[in-house]
C-alpha cells in the first residue's frame, strides 16, 4: 500500500514499529487515511498517513497565486477583499499539509478539555509522529449517522449542544477554531461524551484580532443584520 511506503520513509517498517498493524485503512482523512494499529506498550492508536506526493500536488496547485485570485474574483461579491479570503485559504491549506502542526493543534485542545464531563479530543502519540505521520489514541463511538439510527431525541439534543459548545467555547475561550466541523469528525460515547477529531485546519486569532471578530458574532447571534454589516465593514 503506498501510504504504507510513506510510513516506512518516516518511522520504519510499521510491522517492526507497532505490535500490531492493519494495512487496510479504515478511514480517510482530507490529506491521507486511517490505519488501526497497537503500539508496543499495547496502546490502540489510530495512525493517519499522509497521501505520497500530495504536499508537491497542492503547493504546485497553490503556486500561481494570481490565478487564484483571479477566479476568486469572478464570482466573489462585490466589495469583498478577494486577496485577503484566498491567501487566508491557501495558507491554512499549506498548514493542513503539515502533521506536526495538526499535533500540536490537538495537543493544545486535548490539554484544554482535559476532564472535561462531556468534550473529549484524543491524545497525541508524539514519539510516533512526524510531518507525515499523526499517531493518536484510538477512540471508540458511534459515527454520526450510527448515532442517529440509535438515539432518542433527548441523546441528539445533548450532543448537539455539546457540539455546539465546543464550538463557542472553543472560539471565545482559546481564540481558535477547529475549521473541520463535520460529521466525520465526530465520535458519540455511549456515556453521552462527543470525541472530536481532526485539527488539521485550525485558525487561531491573537487578542486584537479578535477584539476586532468578536462583534460580528453578537450580530450573528442576535439576528441583528446592521448590527453584523457594521461590524463587518
Amino acid at each position: 500500500d503506498v501510504c504504507s511506503s510513506d510510513l516506512t520513509e518516516e518511522l520504519g517498517d510499521p510491522r517492526k514499529v507497532f505490535l500490531d498493524w492493519s494495512d487496510t485503512p479504515i478511514a480517510a482523512a482530507s490529506v491521507g487515511q486511517v490505519h488501526r494499529a497497537v503500539t508496543r506498550d499495547g496502546r490502540v492508536v489510530a495512525v493517519k498517513v499522509q497521501y505520497p506526493g500530495i504536499g508537491d500536488a497542492i503547493g504546485a496547485d497553490l503556486a500561481n497565486v494570481q490565478v487564484l485570485y483571479n477566479m476568486v474574483s469572478a464570482f466573489a461579491l462585490k466589495g469583498l477583499d478577494t486577496e485577503a479570503i484566498v491567501d487566508e485559504v491557501r495558507d491554512r491549506m499549506v498548514e493542513e499539509l503539515d502533521y506536526r502542526l495538526e499535533a500540536r493543534n490537538q495537543t493544545w485542545f486535548a490539554d484544554y478539555y482535559r476532564d472535561h464531563p462531556f468534550i473529549r479530543v484524543p491524545e497525541v502519540i508524539p514519539e510516533l509522529s512526524t510531518e507525515r505521520v499523526l499517531t493518536s489514541e484510538w477512540v471508540d463511538g458511534l459515527s454520526f449517522d450510527a448515532f442517529l439510527e440509535q438515539s432518542d431525541e433527548a441523546a441528539r439534543q445533548r450532543a448537539g449542544e455539546i457540539i455546539w459548545r465546543f464550538t463557542q467555547h472553543s472560539i471565545y475561550r482559546l481564540g481558535a477554531f477547529n475549521g473541520d466541523p463535520h460529521p466525520g469528525n465526530y465520535r458519540f460515547g455511549p456515556d453521552g461524551s462527543v470525541t472530536f477529531l481532526d485539527f488539521g485546519l485550525v485558525k487561531r486569532w491573537s487578542p486584537d484580532e479578535w477584539a476586532q471578530l468578536e462583534p460580528s458574532l453578537y450580530g450573528i447571534l442576535g439576528a441583528d443584520a446592521d448590527l453584523l454589516v457594521q461590524a463587518m465593514e
